[in-house]
């Protein structure tokens, strides 16, 4: 299986955006996530494990780390628009709790763009105590190969704000998009964005919550950020006991919708780790699709949660 990249893409123009937009659609359902031997299975849990004390450096401690990966089976590997693919995709991250309960993210992104040039990007995130996140930092090169920049975006109650200082002025980014809570950004992919926007919503299976989904494509040459939002609606189905990563988890089962496109399928810990999506399409014979958790480690206790909004 090839692996699939998770990183802002190239659009041009705004028909070339649109058709982007419906391009990373379309491939997100063609994210094959698992092989027909890699399907979330379900298990019966085992007694819970003896408590994890977690190993402190300064002021944090270290909870968990972890690994997603994006499957691709079709067109050689590769995602993207023509002449900016990306391949061999794989996300690792750390998860870290700090002295008021709060957590920090910190990862990296490697993957080939073109094919066979190795490239990495440094991420960082603040998340609240319930891992809904506050503001997310990548450390991009503008153009690919030159100048290295962080792009930050700020979670706020009423806007998501995105800036990025350069030293031209013309080639800052300063970007402020009204938003109504919740939303998360489904492009770039971002697992813990998406597992946000399930803390957030309702845990009640005859009633979805509106979500919106924020799209954001890399600036290239003269082009201006031109984000897209859409509106979805994110509906809690089920609690499951899956086996996902080599271990057993007790997870809650979401469905995002989105108008004109086939619904998501989306499984979180009780704590909020996004553990898999997949695309749930008409046609059962289409081949399993999505993102999955393929390595994780806990080291101490997750701090306690608020429960999911609305739960029965």
């Amino acid at each position: 299986m090839k692996k699939l990249l998770l990183t802002f893409p190239a659009v041009l123009g705004t028909a070339s955006r649109l058709a982007g937009f419906a391009l990373f659609l379309g491939l997100f359902g063609l994210f094959p996530l698992y092989s027909l031997d890699q399907r979330p299975t379900i298990v019966t849990l085992l007694p819970e494990s003896p408590g994890l004390t977690g190993t402190a450096i300064g002021n944090r401690v270290k909870v968990a780390d972890g690994e997603y990966q994006i499957l691709q089976e079709g067109n050689s590997g590769a995602v993207g628009p023509d002449g900016r693919e990306i391949y061999d995709f794989q996300e690792s991250w750390t998860l870290w709790r700090n002295a008021n309960g709060r957590y920090e993210l910190e990862g990296e992104r490697s993957f080939e763009s073109p094919r066979w040039v190795k490239n990495t990007n440094r991420f960082e995130a603040q998340l609240s105590r319930d891992l809904t996140p506050n503001r997310m930092t990548e450390f991009l090169q503008f153009p690919p190969g030159r100048e290295r920049r962080a792009v930050s975006c700020e979670f706020l109650s009423s806007a998501l704000h995105c800036s990025s200082p350069a030293t031209h002025l013309a080639r800052e980014i300063n970007l402020r998009l009204a938003v109504t809570p919740p939303y998360g950004f489904i492009w770039p992919i971002s697992p813990f964005s998406l597992s946000g926007l399930t803390r957030q919503a309702e845990r009640d299976p005859e009633h979805a919550s509106p979500v919106q989904l924020v799209f954001v494509a890399e600036p290239i040459a003269n082009e201006p950020i031109s984000p897209l939002i859409l509106a979805g609606q994110l509906q809690y189905a089920e609690k499951q006991n899956l086996f996902i990563a080599n271990r057993a988890w007790e997870a809650y089962k979401f469905s995002l919708k989105i108008p004109s496109h086939p619904a998501l399928l989306l499984w979180t810990s009780s704590e909020g780790v996004l553990l898999s999506v997949k695309t749930e399409h008409a046609d059962a014979r289409w081949p399993v699709e999505g993102m999955q958790l393929t390595r994780f480690h806990q080291w101490a206790e997750f701090s306690d949660h608020p429960a999911l909004n609305h739960d029965r």
